[in-house]
C-alpha cells in the first residue's frame, strides 16, 4: 500500500506569502517553511484565492550549461560541464511568464538567446 503523497506549496494571498499544504481544493497555512516545521497554523484558504510561487526563495542559483546532447548540438563535450551562476530572479512560479529582455529573442531551433 503506498501512502499519500503531501503537496507543500509556497503561496501568496491577501498580501502575505506563506508556506502551506494543498488538499483538494484549499491550502492548510504552515507555521513555517515545510523544510523546517510542518505544523499547521489552523488557517485555511481556498485554493481559488491563492497565488502559487516558486517553492524556495534562493540566494543564488548555481546552474550547469551544455550538460547534455540537445545543448551541445554538433559540438563536442567538454570534460567538465560549465558551472555558472544565476540571478535568484530567474526562479518563477507554476504559472508565471517568462519575461524575455527588451532586444533579446529567442530563436526557436537552437533555443539560445539572441541579440
Amino acid at each position: 500500500m503506498t501512502s499519500p503523497v503531501t503537496h507543500y506549496v509556497r503561496y501568496s494571498t491577501r498580501g502575505k506569502t506563506s508556506y502551506g499544504i494543498l488538499e483538494r481544493d484549499t491550502v492548510r497555512e504552515l507555521k513555517a517553511n515545510f523544510l523546517t516545521d510542518v505544523t499547521p497554523t489552523g488557517a485555511v484558504v481556498p485554493f481559488s484565492e491563492v497565488k502559487l510561487l516558486a517553492p524556495c526563495e534562493p540566494s543564488k542559483v548555481i546552474a550547469v550549461g551544455r550538460n547534455y546532447k540537445s545543448h551541445l548540438g554538433e559540438r563536442t563535450p567538454a570534460v567538465y560541464p560549465a558551472v555558472f551562476l544565476k540571478l535568484p530572479s530567474c526562479i518563477i512560479g507554476p504559472d508565471d511568464a517568462i519575461v524575455i529582455p527588451p532586444g533579446q529573442r529567442m530563436s526557436t531551433t537552437k533555443r539560445n538567446w539572441l541579440s
